[in-house]
């Protein structure tokens, strides 16, 4: 229960970032390539003028969005982001703000990936920088890689790889670690 608490929450905050993207690319009628991963091919929608609904080309993944601008996403498959920006509510309150270059959902698992420059700051304390972010949501693990910089409380760390979880509370540093209290 808890990690279908923390997953809804998480398609809630890329559901938002998600519904910007789709309303910006929505309001140029002629151009619909928004995918990396699918250039030639454009979203099916209801409307020329707005859109309201579509298909992720690709994919059985279809998204609709309500007069209130908020997006669903439903169906099965792996949905691919440009320019993430969010927030992750976790379930004790906290809130985790994510940016990214890029990223992938899995909507079969609910698991993500996010890459092209991470940074993820948990609203408790803590920040994790990385080229690449993954969370496997089942299990609440959060593996960064590249380049990975973590500072909580008063500590900072440098490694290969870090793994932890979405509370940040405890950390698996590995390839070229270094902690070290203060700045680094």
């Amino acid at each position: 229960m808890k990690n279908f608490k923390k997953f809804t929450a998480f398609v809630l905050a890329l559901c938002m970032v998600f519904s910007l993207s789709v309303a910006a690319f929505a309001a140029e009628v002629d151009e619909h390539t928004v995918y990396e991963s699918a250039p030639e091919e454009e979203i099916t929608v209801q409307s020329a003028e707005a859109a309201t609904s579509g298909t992720i080309p690709g994919s059985s993944i279809k998204w609709s969005l309500d007069s209130k601008g908020w997006l669903t996403i439903s169906g099965s498959g792996e949905a691919v982001m440009k320019g993430v920006k969010g927030k992750i509510y976790r379930e004790d309150g906290s809130v985790i703000d994510v940016m990214a270059g890029g990223g992938k959902i899995n909507n079969d698992d609910k698991n993500f990936a996010l890459d092209r420059g991470v940074k993820a700051t948990l609203s408790t304390g803590g920040e994790i920088t990385a080229e690449e972010i993954r969370w496997n949501q089942k299990d609440d693990i959060i593996t960064a890689t590249g380049k990975v910089k973590v500072v909580k409380d008063e500590h900072t760390a440098l490694a290969d790889k870090i793994v932890t979880s979405s509370k940040f509370d405890h950390f698996k540093l590995s390839g070229h670690a270094e902690v070290q209290k203060g700045e680094l």
